[in-house]
Order: structure tokens, then sequence, then C-alpha cells
């Protein structure tokens, strides 16, 4: 192993040296980052009280000299940099020297290490960034690395921790990233005394993600392989059908370092258009390979922001290489031609379908017979099923049609970005409503359509026609649906009328999303959707609200952890609008899509019950009125 030695402060002051320990989860990646690059093939890390009362991490790595050991806790030493044009080249985790000394300086360390052609190991004791002990001691090779009563010595620090649960799920994701980013290490991870993460380490992405994510998250995904112009992409991707409602399972690898980038996300998601619906999200779990001189990795003090020296090859790189894994899932129906071995002749043209295959017949003008057939890669659709009864179907927001009708939805053209709710304000107490006469306490809004509606029929499979009195309206479907089941979501209707599911919906998460949504999963509850824990990352719905179509449990829980995360606060007022904004949007019928007459009756009955529906939640209005007398002005008839 290459000598540990303190740079020069010419090449140190080259370095954009910062604060790394901010945190439980950022002792771990450090550690666990200096045993990857020592080349250890198993790593253990074990925490108890979320991380700051204890961190253990274990590996077999090369271990350091012992020599060494007591310069390995200086400021800027390092056995990775030596230059100042090893800056321009840097393949390593780590390369700053600053780990080990911030480590020690707010925290008690021990840390045993041999390395295989010594006998004996050393031992050695920190406190505050002082050397309390050093000896030589019987150890395996590798390093054993203690942390304890992190930020003893900084109490303004300490405080600023949060929960032990959210340390050790920030921990638990910093272990997820760590196994994705190296399959060939074997990884454990011990969270108060039990193993909350194994990875088997035998350089299998997709094991590694099963491990780490679940069966279902691990199920929707397919292999990416590409290279071009010496940039190599490979590493996993979503189904169209497997998207999610955040760009939270989006995981960027270059070089094995996890980082966060534009370049990365841009090409994904273009790669992904007129494949998904507008607001749904790939995830993707990909490794970005190129020549280390193209890439700028100190530029951010957590090493978590890169800059590419030139992003075109990066971008174009992802983007064929995920279109190309995407044509592995998504194809098209074939045509070819055969020979028949026997024209079949009919006085017109005939289609003769099987379950399997449509076979077109004719007979040709010129002496060869040409048979042409058609295999279509899905299944038929399935019938569209029974309509609800017309006084319960919209409430219920259970509207299905064939498959054919929605195909529409995966084709959506482009994509948006990511809808963030708006931020919140600081307002002061609100003031009192003045008492209304008892005279004006009874008065309602005039509904946007009157009780003698007639229904005319529906445009463009969006809009819904309707005569009433000397109107014609034109009324959004789902605008209309989706503020009528937002008003009831706001009443407590949804949650007053929550249906058991007869098996249980498991929903995958990020750590810290996870850890949110069962820190308040109380308020949850009160929304009608009943969550428990089932670990791993993983939590099953129980209940569900019937206001609400079933299909839409899993993209509804992954839009409230999601909300929860930029929240951070808990379930606020205006944070559980957003929420019911945006369950009422999932659940809605949707455009485009045919729904039968009594299906567009029963939605209109409901707008004439309700003068309260004037808008969708977003501010967009469901009906337009063209009076009789702007039509016959149109028309000339009348001046």
């Amino acid at each position: 192993m290459a000598r540990i030695v303190q740079l020069d402060k010419h090449v140190a002051e080259l370095i954009a040296a910062g604060e790394v320990v901010e945190r439980p989860a950022s002792v771990v990646k450090e550690l666990v980052e200096n045993a990857i690059d020592a080349g250890a093939t198993a790593i253990t890390v074990e925490i108890r009280r979320g991380g700051a009362g204890y961190i253990r991490v274990t590996d077999n790595g090369s271990g350091i000299e012992n020599e060494d050991v007591p310069t390995a806790f200086l400021r800027n030493a390092t056995s990775k940099v030596r230059t100042e044009e090893d800056l321009h080249g840097i393949a390593t985790l780590g390369f700053r020297g600053e780990a080990l000394a911030s480590i020690c300086a707010v925290a008690k360390v021990t840390m045993t290490t041999r390395t295989a052609r010594t006998e004996l190991g050393t031992k050695i004791e920190l406190a505050g960034g002082e050397v309390a002990r050093i000896e030589e001691t019987g150890c395996p090779v590798g390093t054993t690395i203690v942390v304890r009563d992190l930020f003893y010595n900084t109490p303004a620090r300490l405080k600023f921790l949060k929960s032990d649960v959210t340390e050790a799920n920030a921990v638990a994701a910093c272990m997820d990233r760590m196994a994705l980013s190296h399959v060939e290490i074997a990884f454990k991870f011990i969270r108060d005394g039990k193993i909350a993460m194994f990875s088997s380490g035998n350089s299998d992405l997709l094991s590694c993600a099963y491990s780490v994510f679940g069966k279902e998250f691990a199920q929707g995904l397919v292999p990416v392989q590409y290279t071009l112009d010496q940039v190599t992409v490979r590493g996993l991707v979503s189904k169209p059908e497997a998207t999610r409602g955040s760009r939270s399972m989006q995981y960027f690898f270059v070089n094995g370092r996890f980082v966060k980038t534009a370049t990365g996300q841009t090409a994904l998601e273009e790669a992904y258009k007129n494949e998904i619906m507008a607001r749904k999200f790939p995830a993707c779990i990909l490794f970005i390979d190129l020549d280390c001189r193209q890439v700028d990795v100190n530029t951010h003090p957590a090493k978590i922001e890169i800059r590419f020296v030139q992003e075109k090859p990066v971008y174009e790189a992802i983007f064929f290489g995920v279109k190309n894994a995407l044509m592995t899932v998504t194809p098209i129906s074939t045509v070819r031609l055969e020979p028949s071995p026997q024209a079949v002749i009919m006085k017109n043209e005939a289609i003769q379908s099987t379950g399997e295959q449509m076979k077109i017949s004719s007979k040709s003008s010129e002496s060869s017979d040409i048979q042409i057939r058609v295999e279509p890669v899905l299944q038929a659709s399935p019938q569209k099923p029974a309509i609800a009864p017309e006084d319960d179907f919209w409430r219920r927001g259970s509207l299905k049609v064939a498959q054919s009708e929605n195909q529409y939805h995966r084709n959506v053209a482009g994509m948006l970005d990511a809808w963030a709710p708006a931020e919140e304000m600081d307002v002061g107490p609100e003031e009192m409503p003045p008492q209304l006469p008892v005279e004006q306490e009874e008065m309602h809004a005039e509904p946007v359509i009157s009780q003698d509606f007639r229904l005319i029929g529906e445009a463009f499979a969006t809009f819904i026609l309707a005569e009433s009195g000397d109107g014609l309206y034109l009324v959004d479907k789902h605008a209309a649906h989706e503020r009528i089941l937002f008003e009831q979501l706001k009443k407590g209707e949804g949650a007053g009328q929550s249906q058991v599911l007869l098996s249980p919906i498991p929903v995958a998460l990020p750590k810290n999303e996870y850890a949110l949504v069962l820190e308040n999963s109380l308020e949850i509850a009160k929304m009608g959707i009943m969550i428990d824990d089932f670990g791993q990352g993983t939590v099953l719905v129980r209940e569900f609200p019937t206001a609400l179509d079933k299909g839409n449990i899993r993209e509804i829980v992954e839009e409230i952890a999601a909300l929860l995360v930029k929240g951070k606060k808990g379930i606020t007022p205006a944070l559980l609008d957003e929420l019911y904004h945006s369950m009422a949007c999932k659940a809605a019928v949707k455009g485009n899509s045919k729904s039968s007459e009594q299906e567009l009756i029963s939605l209109l009955q409901m707008l004439a019950d309700n003068g309260e529906i004037r808008h969708c939640p977003h501010g967009r209005p469901v009906a337009v009125e063209l009076t009789k007398k702007e039509i016959e002005k149109q028309f000339g008839r009348i001046q």
C-alpha cells in the first residue's frame, strides 16, 4: 500500500476543502469510501442511537502501515494525491485527507488496523483530535474504526441532529447507495443490533437492487449497456409502467461515485418522452464510466456534485442507452409477408381474427399469392367492466375503461418538470369571518349548470357538451371530477369511508421518505390511508378511501412521501391541501378517455347539485358557457 504523507501547503490550498462531518451519515460515508479505496471485499457498518452514540466500520482491505497510523489523522494527509497534476485525474472516492481529521476532532475514535505483511497491527485512540493512546495489538488484516459520542465537545452542533430514527434512516440511505455503487463488495448494515441490509457482493446489480429495495422494485427494472464516444452507460432503468411519482429513485454513479447530475437526469427523462404519463418519473440505477480527466469531482465538500468537461457525450450516451433498453420492453406489432400455400378467394376483402394472430388474406392480381400476418405483442385488452350505479360512480372514483381506450395516456408527449408545492408563508392569526344575517345563511351559490340540463354528447373524449336553458355548456371532465373528489377529501368524506384492502399493498420508498411516512402515519390515517411498517424501506397500505381509485394507491403514497420530504415539518394545513390536490388529481377521470352516457349524466348531475364547484383545485374552470344569443350572433341571425 502507498505511504501516507502530508500534502504540501500549495497542493492543499488547491483542494476545495470543506466541512465533511455534518451528521452520522456523513461519517459513515467517509469511512466506507476509505474502506472501498483500500480494496475491501467485505464491509460491515454498525450503528446505535442513530449513529450519534456509536458507529463501527469494519473492512478487510489492505490496512494501514504501523508507522503511518498517526499521520493518517493529520489534516490533508492522504495516500491518494501527491501533486497538483493528480487532481486532474482522481480515480479514488477519497482524496482530500480530511475525513479522519474532521471525525476525530468532534468524536471519540478508536482504530485498529493491520496490513498483510505484518503479524501485529496498531491500535490508536483519539478524543477531540488529540491522541490518547497508541499501541501494537493483534487483529485481522484490514481496518476497524469505532466512533463514539459524535459532537460530544460541540453541543451547539449536537442539538441540530434530528431524532435517532431520522439519523439512522439517513445512514441507511447512505448504505443503500454504497451497496449499489459497488456490487462486487459484500455490505452488511447493522442497526441497533439487527441486520437492516445485506448484499452478497456477487457483482450482480439486479440482485443487489433486490436486496436493497425489495422484490417489487427489482421486477420493474430492465438492463442498460451502451458505449458512445468513450462513455459507457450501464445499469438498470424502470419499465414505462413502473414509473414513480417523484425522482427519489434515480441513482447516478460516475466512476463508482454517487452524484447528483442534471445532465444525467435530463437525458434519462428525455429518453422516456412519449413513453410515460406527465408528472411521472422513471427510476434508475445508472453507472457512467469515462476518463477520470473528463470529470471534476473537486467542486463540493461532500463530493456529491461534479462537472463534466464535455456534457454532450455524457448526455447522448445516457439518452441512447436508455432508449435502446426501452425498445426491448416496448416493441411494436410486427408485420411480415409469408407465402401462402393456397390463395383464399373471397368476394370481399375479409379479416380473420384469432386469439393471438390476425390474418388478412386477399388474392393478388399477380401470379404469386401473399399472406400478411400481424402478430401483436400485447394481449387483447380486457372487457370494459360494468359501470357502477349512477349515484355512486363518480364519488367512488372508480372509472375504468378498456386498455385500448387508455392507450393514449402511455404516449403523452413531453415530460413536465417536477411539481413542487408552493412554499408555506408565515401569516398571522386568521380573522374570524363576520356572522352572516340569518336570512343569508340559507343562501347557496348558483351551480354552473341547472337541473334541467340535457346531455348532447362528448367532444374529444375530454369535454361534455350539454344544453341547459339558453346556454350550451362545455364541461371539462377531469377538472370537474377532480374538484368533486377534492371537496370530499377535504370534508373528511373520504377518510370516513375507508375500505380495508383484501390484500395489503406494499410500497417501496427511499429511506428518508420511508421514515417521514412512518413518523406521520397517524396524520395520514386521518386522510383515510392506514399504513403499517413492513421494514426494509417498505410500508403496507391496509386501508384506503373509498372515494379514490385503488389503482392509484402506490403513486398517491409516493406523492405523500415526496411532499413530506419537501415540507419536513409534518402535515401542516397547507401541505394537507397539497396532498388532497394531488390525490384528487390522480384519482379523477382522465381526459382523452371515453366515458359512457350514464357516466356523463352522473357527473353533470353532481355539478348541478353543488354550486360551489366552479373551478378545479388548481384554479381552472370546470365549465364554459355559450349562450344562445352569442351563437345566433355568430350565424347572423340577430344583430
